[in-house]
């Protein structure tokens, strides 16, 4: 992620209030001004999401001379609120399930730890286990499953492929959700790229170009929100607090700044030996049925497959050269026992797309800092357009085509004070804006 650390990024807040709540659920204690930091991490790779506090605790809590004893069991709210009338108050509750390091003060009047915040469903998932055989489609299973976390958050599921039988051997909610996405594929886009987890919005079950498509729509119907630029230095000019101030000016925290991009960085663009390790160009799968006595193959090649309609459709390397590698086979083998006897389970017809799907994702990686914005959660796709080109003309078309465009926001990283709010972002390229070959 992104390190905002020396950058003068003060993106301002409204408000904010944290309650410290005992384990009983009966006693609520003001703690904003005993927090020095909260640091909330959400990541569509990550199943929940979680984050750290900063404490300085002048009233004993550790020590039984608080208002309650703090073991392990007490519940963390959260709430902050943009400087913008049209925002709502952002509210994220926690558990706490972790006290340390703990540092006492030198006078001894205090002492200061981190609290680690985990989310309630983590409570269900280390005392459930599951051992259940299901026969239906993955997505049915998976909204079964999370059932069993008896989460009141909202639950989006993207329509798995086929109907599918499944063991579910003894594994814990969370355990049996990765099981589960492992090996589906989507009904629509024939994708095999999904993933588990939590954002601001809820629990997700859905494959990565469901949440590029899904973005893409929300960017269209409000552009304003999910349009970023890019400035060309890492330094905010906190010396002007004026919104009259016009949306450009690069010294106002306004809608202008508001949505613009500090320290704007690619962290790898390609690497074409491990492309071709993993498959990225062409790829074998190998199935062997041990009823029927026999072998199958399933070749894939990125000229000829499909399945990629977003990120794998266009890549960095030259037509030339995927036509060279794309000739062997056996660059990447997989191996799938597959046994006739059960319905067919189309893992060995993706599993090539998917290493080249997410191998594509992998070398599209970019990191920025941001003024917090409660409006965006990772999963969500934004703009970028003008990400320039370093020509030198100072044209209007004077931006990197292969760069600017729309990014899949894979990860956040919160940093909320007293006073202020930013965000590290990690971002994937959500396809080029043309045609390399």
């Amino acid at each position: 992620m992104a390190d905002s650390t020396g950058q003068n990024i003060k993106g301002k807040l409204k408000s904010i209030n944290v309650t410290l709540i005992d384990a009983t659920g009966t006693k609520g204690v003001d703690v904003t001004y005993l927090m020095s930091d909260i640091v909330i991490y959400e990541n569509i790779f990550s199943q929940t999401i979680n984050g750290t506090m900063t404490f300085t605790d002048g009233l004993g809590f550790l020590s039984g001379y608080g208002p309650f004893p703090i073991i392990g069991e007490e519940q963390l709210v959260v709430s902050w609120q943009l400087p913008f009338d049209n925002y709502p108050i952002k509210t994220m509750a926690f558990l706490v399930n972790v006290a340390g390091p703990i540092f006492g003060a030198n006078n001894l009047k205090h002492k200061r730890y981190v609290l680690n915040l985990c989310a309630f469903e983590h409570i269900t998932d280390a005392s459930t286990r599951i051992q259940q055989a299901f026969t239906q489609p993955h997505s049915s299973t998976a909204n079964a499953i999370f059932q069993t976390l008896k989460s009141s958050k909202p639950f989006l599921i993207e329509p798995t492929r086929g109907v599918q039988h499944v063991v579910i051997p003894n594994y814990s909610p969370f355990q049996a959700m990765d099981f589960l996405r492992k090996r589906s594929i989507s009904a629509t886009t024939s994708s095999a790229s999904y993933v588990f987890y939590e954002c601001g919005s809820g629990f997700r079950f859905c494959d990565i170009e469901y949440l590029i498509t899904m973005g893409r729509k929300q960017l269209a119907a409000n552009t304003a929100t999910y349009t970023y630029a890019v400035t060309d230095t890492t330094l905010q000019n906190d010396y002007v607090d004026n919104a009259a101030i016009q949306a450009d000016h690069p010294g106002s925290y306004n809608r202008g700044e508001f949505k613009t991009l500090f320290g704007f960085m690619q962290t790898k663009k390609f690497d074409t030996i491990e492309k071709i390790k993993r498959g990225y160009f062409a790829s074998d799968t190998w199935v062997y049925d041990p009823i029927q006595a026999q072998t199958y193959e399933f070749p894939f090649n990125i000229e000829t497959a499909g399945n990629t309609t977003t990120l794998g459709k266009n890549y960095e390397n030259t037509k030339a050269f995927v036509d060279y590698y794309s000739k062997f086979k056996g660059d990447r083998n997989f191996y799938v026992a597959k046994d006739s006897s059960v319905p067919d389970n189309f893992v060995e017809d993706i599993m090539g797309p998917r290493a080249s799907y997410m191998t594509r994702l992998d070398q599209n990686i970019f990191q920025a800092s941001a003024i917090g914005d409660t409006m965006i959660v990772a999963g969500d796709v934004i703009n970028v357009p003008n990400l320039p080109a370093y020509k030198g003309n100072g044209e209007a078309t004077d931006y990197d085509k292969n760069l600017a465009g729309q990014f899949l926001i894979g990860a956040i990283v919160h940093k909320l004070s007293w006073e202020s709010y930013v965000v590290d972002y990690e971002m994937y390229k959500a396809g080029n804006e043309q045609n390399l070959n």
